[in-house]
């Protein structure tokens, strides 16, 4: 076996295992974002591999694919700028004194995917290293304020910026809720 046989199956087998637990909801879809841009590691991967193989170091051409691979654990486990340390914030109106909910939300350019929660007043999660929206939740008498903004004032510098889902947010279904979207798109 070469060194670019045992890469590619290294990668091939990596890959099917995060989709895998992508698909039995063990890891979040966000961590490929994150592996995306580990892109350049491949070509150095392959560069280590070029030029260890078939010399008497040729060991290191087999353990920079395992190099490789272990980062891509990393990220997908929680290392640093990962999808798993995304921001979760969730409200439980647990002695009901919440009568209704008042929600806007400002994406600004990112998108934004909805949902319903029986559990919670809202939940609301993030996952884009870039994007962090600014979060407030107030309660006014009986009626809970929940206001979502973009802070980024620099998204035209930045490239490449929109995913499929910048934010998710979950709000009640058990109290009557007025929702206001704002946004770009």
């Amino acid at each position: 076996m070469n060194p670019a046989r045992f890469r590619w199956g290294v990668l091939l087998i990596l890959a099917g295992v995060l989709l895998l637990l992508n698909n039995l909801d063990r890891l979040d879809w966000w961590v490929w974002a994150d592996i995306i841009h580990l892109w350049p590691l491949l070509l150095i991967a392959i560069g280590i591999e070029k030029i260890f193989t078939r010399t008497k170091a040729e060991v290191v051409a087999y353990l920079s694919p395992l190099a490789l691979a272990a980062v891509i654990i990393w990220v997908a486990i929680g290392g640093i700028g990962s999808a798993n340390n995304r921001s979760l914030l969730a409200y439980t109106d647990s002695g009901g004194g919440v009568d209704a909910l008042v929600a806007r939300i400002d994406m600004r350019g990112h998108d934004l995917q909805l949902g319903g929660s029986t559990e919670n007043l809202y939940r609301a999660r993030y996952g884009h290293r870039k994007f962090s929206p600014e979060i407030d939740y107030t309660v006014d008498g009986a009626t809970g304020r929940l206001s979502i903004v973009d802070r980024n004032r620099l998204r035209w510098f930045q490239v490449g910026d929109r995913l499929a889902k910048a934010l998710d947010v979950d709000l009640t279904d058990a109290k009557p809720l007025r929702l206001t979207c704002d946004g770009d798109d």
